[in-house]
């Protein structure tokens, strides 16, 4: 689990996880979320010699990051499809009860209040995780 979470807004990660790992940065950055700057902040947080995993995926279908902080550390960027059959097995996880899904869905709203729930998630407000649409 997560010692430090950190709020974008409220707080600059890069600087934050600089302070926290004395100035020698992350071994390894996982992008998930795919802002415009959150690749750019996972090359300026990684260690020398470190990853920085994409996960997230673009709207525009283009990256942007700092080439020289990425070259002078010599990192490797990595993709990820996400998939990779993946959604089957955890289904059956957690038809199995396997897997602890409880916490996943932090806020749910009705149909009629879907605007409001994209909204919110658009936003992060509220310390979203996921939104769940009951329909």
């Amino acid at each position: 689990g997560a010692f430090r979470t950190i709020n974008f807004r409220e707080e600059n990660p890069v600087n934050i996880l600089q302070e926290e790992t004395h100035g020698l940065g992350a071994e390894i950055c996982i992008e998930a979320a795919w802002c415009d700057h959150s690749v750019n902040e996972g090359i300026l947080m990684a260690a020398p010699a470190g990853r920085v995993l994409l996960v997230g995926i673009s709207s525009q279908n283009q990256i942007q990051f700092n080439h020289a902080a990425a070259r002078r550390k010599e990192l490797k960027i990595q993709m990820s499809r996400r998939m990779k059959h993946a959604y089957p097995r955890c289904l059956r996880l957690a038809q199995c009860h396997q897997v602890e899904l409880k916490g996943l869905v932090s806020h749910r709203f009705p149909l009629n209040k879907t605007p409001e729930a994209f909204q919110m998630n658009l936003a992060y407000a509220d310390q979203v995780n996921k939104v769940m649409i009951r329909i």
